[in-house]
């Protein structure tokens, strides 16, 4: 396991890096270091470690304003920090605590003491990502679930909000999967919703998206799109899942799988929500539906 742990080491004196980094790496974890706070969160935004060594005592920001920054970002909240430092007073260390730091290692340190909690740490911290994942994922099309849809939904839309760019949701449903599932089971179903993730996610239309099972046979593809862009992915989805010639014999639209899809694009902004963006969407679906199926119908 510490072959693929990294470790982040933030400390202003080289000597400490230096010391640090050959203790960590004699044991086979992969070391990145950082002189200050800023490249401290450069680098943990940048490529997540498993675990963060941060001195206290530094010039310009200092461990806890680094920390404070590193638990408000939700690219590096869950990140496990470990304090080092020489002070030890109690309200320094209840600080460090309160903040969201996992331990505290007290300088000059122990190269067994540190390393047992740098195990025990990169293993929780491992365990639990792991476990987010599960709760986060989509057990039959191994796409993320509606639950971290929403949750990329709104991390998204405030993103966009800020940068004022338009976003994009694209909603799919599979044409006339009851058929299959009431007449057929829904193993096949399940089978046919499984062909259709791979597509969509597969799709060079998809790179920069965000792509989930949004319930049934229902998929979201969460993009940075004006509406015209968004329409053109779109489009292209529903052509390639239709290329793919997945038989589904109840379809009367070629005896194949194919996809209806509905598309919203708006600029986030004060008093408009994401669930403004979701309900245009969902409308549009339904018109695809009511309008023939395997068709976009964009609705914003």
């Amino acid at each position: 396991m510490n072959a693929e742990a990294k470790i982040l080491i933030v400390d202003d004196t080289p000597q400490n890096l230096k010391l640090l980094g050959a203790v960590l790496m004699e044991q086979g974890y992969n070391v990145v270091v950082a002189q200050n706070g800023q490249q401290a969160l450069a680098a943990a935004a940048a490529d997540p470690p498993d675990l963060i060594l941060l001195d206290i005592m530094m010039p310009g920001m200092d461990g806890f304003e680094v920390c404070s920054r590193l638990k408000s970002d939700p690219k590096t909240e869950r990140i496990p920090v470990i304090f080092l430092t020489a002070k030890i007073e109690e309200e320094d260390i209840v600080r460090g605590f309160d903040l969201g730091a996992v331990d505290y290692v007290t300088k000059p340190f122990s190269a067994a003491i540190l390393m047992a909690r740098v195990r025990t740490h990169v293993r929780l911290g491992q365990h639990e990502q792991q476990l987010m994942q599960q709760v986060n994922l989509d057990s039959l099309s191994l796409l993320p679930n509606r639950h971290a849809f929403d949750a990329a939904l709104d991390d998204s839309w405030r993103a966009a909000e800020r940068s004022r760019k338009p976003l994009a949701l694209l909603l799919a449903d599979v044409d006339f999967l009851a058929e299959i599932n009431d007449r057929l089971g829904h193993e096949e179903g399940d089978q046919i919703i499984c062909e259709v993730a791979r597509v969509l996610e597969e799709s060079e239309a998809t790179v920069d998206a965000f792509v989930a099972r949004y319930g049934g046979g229902e998929f979201a593809v969460l993009l940075i799109a004006a509406p015209a862009a968004a329409a053109a992915v779109a489009e292209r989805l529903r052509g390639e899942v239709a290329a793919e010639g997945i038989p589904n014999p109840y379809s009367t639209l070629g005896k194949r799988v194919t996809i209806s899809l509905g598309g919203a694009s708006l600029v986030p902004a004060a008093g408009r929500s994401p669930a403004e963006l979701v309900k245009a969407a969902e409308q549009g679906l339904v018109q695809a539906k009511q309008q023939g199926r395997n068709r976009v119908v964009q609705a914003g």
